[in-house]
């Protein structure tokens, strides 16, 4: 572990101690500290409200304690190994909980189950085990990104239908096409409320393969965009076939509302190219 690393776990053990006492209302634990004692009353504190922990494992018996975080309201996991056990407690003792942002948790994880009746954001990045999330069906949700290459079918529950603001962006060639199907069928009824769409366009060539005779059931569903204001189309390759899909779902799709696209070039590592086109009635 390279030193600069060391010397930032090292403040930040020295530092959780001085948040306690002062009452500051943002804590940050990086790596796997020797200092248990700290790591758990860094958890467990009642004055917090952002929570981030890097770089740990976390198990179940650290969140056996029965007393809630109550005022934390946002949780940050960056490159934190973790159980679906482990990660449900959390939430659980964590009443006040609004954001949840997931980075690069690629430990046993396998289910999110989005229980806090306050969880309003819930952010996935390349935790590439998770299969599914929950959504309880009284839940606020209604942000929701998930980026990544899973390696199974990713989907939603039925309690995602407050969803307004969805980003779903995956790696075609990792999941394959029939799983961009499956995603599409299972998950598209539950986005009737959705008034912004970010995806990426590769992904958009499943809608092709949704146009083949007789799938005139596949394809209704595609009509569930009723709400949709804001389209953003993510190009992760510049070819012809990208630009003829999204063609095909701009054409395929219901969308009476929609009053801005944007199409952003991701193949540009320097620095994005955005198109945008705002539309003054509805298109």
């Amino acid at each position: 572990m390279p030193s600069s690393v060391l010397d930032l776990q090292q403040e930040n053990i020295s530092r959780i101690q001085e948040d306690l006492t002062s009452g500051q209302l943002r804590v940050t634990v990086i790596g796997i500290l020797k200092d248990h004692y700290s790591a758990y009353r860094s958890i467990h504190s009642k004055i917090y409200k952002i929570l981030t922990l890097c770089w740990l494992n976390l198990n179940v018996p650290m969140f056996a304690v029965v007393h809630p975080m109550s005022c934390l309201a946002k949780i940050h996991l960056n490159d934190v190994r973790i159980t679906d056990e482990a990660l449900r407690r959390m939430v659980i003792l964590s009443p006040s909980l609004r954001v949840l942002t997931l980075f690069y948790c690629n430990g046993p994880l396998a289910m999110i189950i989005a229980s806090s009746r306050k969880l309003s954001s819930l952010i996935i990045v390349e935790c590439n085990n998770v299969r599914g999330v929950v959504v309880m069906p009284d839940s606020p949700l209604h942000n929701f990104h998930c980026m990544g290459s899973p390696l199974s079918p990713f989907n939603l529950s039925g309690g995602a239908r407050l969803l307004t603001d969805l980003l779903f962006c995956f790696n075609p060639p990792i999941l394959g096409h029939q799983v961009l199907r499956e995603w599409f069928r299972n998950n598209l009824p539950f986005l009737s409320n959705i008034t912004s769409l970010s995806i990426c366009s590769n992904t958009l060539q499943v809608v092709s393969f949704l146009r083949h005779p007789g799938a005139n059931l596949d394809m209704a569903i595609l009509d569930n965009f009723q709400s949709l204001t804001m389209l953003e189309l993510t190009m992760l390759e510049f070819k012809a076939v990208g630009l003829g899909n999204i063609f095909v779902f701009l054409k395929s799709c219901h969308r009476p509302n929609l009053k801005k696209f944007l199409v952003t070039d991701r193949t540009i590592h320097d620095s994005d190219i955005r198109f945008e086109e705002d539309f003054p009635g509805s298109l």
